[in-house]
């Protein structure tokens, strides 16, 4: 395996664990990359936004 497998394995892995400690929190959180993309939105975000998160999951928000 090269270095940059690893650490693309790495990255996603760790992004993973982002989401999922988001999801289970009470209050708003979300993330972006550098790109502006949203990487992170959990459900707590849809009342001050009024964006479903279904929306962001599809890649239509932002």
């Amino acid at each position: 395996m090269t270095s940059r497998v690893l650490a693309e394995g790495a990255l996603q892995e760790s992004c993973d664990r982002l989401a999922g400690i988001a999801r289970h929190l009470p209050d708003a959180m979300f993330a972006i990359d550098r790109k502006g993309v949203v990487t992170t939105w959990n459900l707590a975000m849809e009342d001050p936004t009024g964006i479903p998160t279904a929306v962001i999951r599809d890649g239509h928000g932002g």
